[in-house]
């Protein structure tokens, strides 16, 4: 964990840019933040909205902030099992899923 956390908080870390590396993904993306996530930003959604060749979708998770998988599962949830149903649909792949918790 301390690597990870040594990784942000070096000084390197205020140059560092993945907007040219979202050029090169080619499969359908789906971003999930939590509406009061000190961390992330829209602005990133808007970065990967613009810099992406595929679709991306997003959605903000209402009263949940960095782990909104932990805090709303049953929205976060919901939002991956209709992103996936879209893509399913769209290739003609298979019938809806349904959210289930496991």
């Amino acid at each position: 964990m301390k690597g990870w956390l040594d990784f942000w908080l070096h000084p390197q870390f205020k140059s560092f840019d993945i907007r040219e590396e979202l050029r090169y993904i080619r499969v359908p993306i789906l971003i999930v933040k939590g509406e009061n996530d000190p961390y992330g930003t829209i602005e990133q959604i808007r970065a990967a909205e613009g810099e992406c060749y595929c679709p991306v979708e997003s959605i903000i998770i209402p009263n949940a902030r960095h782990a909104p998988h932990h805090e709303q599962p049953e929205l976060t949830l919901e939002a991956i099992a209709s992103f996936i149903n879209h893509i399913l649909w769209d290739h003609q792949e298979a019938r809806p899923l349904q959210a289930q918790r496991i």
